[in-house]
């Protein structure tokens, strides 16, 4: 029998700290906490969500778009086939 992941039961059951909008994911730190106030108020649910918290998930999505953009890009096709660009 696996055992259930004990970091996401933590965050999933027990996380849920004030409002906050992080105003840039600076560090891995700042990366993972950002992560786990998403995964928060996707437990509660869209439809369960009040205004402020609507606001700070759409600022946090925002700000995890742009880390992880500079941090882990996703190569360009070709790169990954070895093929030319069309030019």
């Amino acid at each position: 029998m696996d055992k259930p992941d004990v970091l996401h039961t933590f965050v999933s059951e027990n996380y849920n700290p004030p409002l906050f909008v992080m105003s840039k994911i600076v560090t891995r730190r700042d990366y993972l906490l950002t992560r786990f106030r998403i995964e928060a108020f996707l437990q509660k649910g869209f439809e369960n969500l009040s205004d402020k918290e609507e606001t700070e998930l759409r600022e946090l999505s925002r700000e995890m778009m742009a880390y992880e953009q500079a941090h882990f890009p996703v190569p360009d096709r070709t790169e990954m086939t070895g093929a030319k660009k069309p030019q």
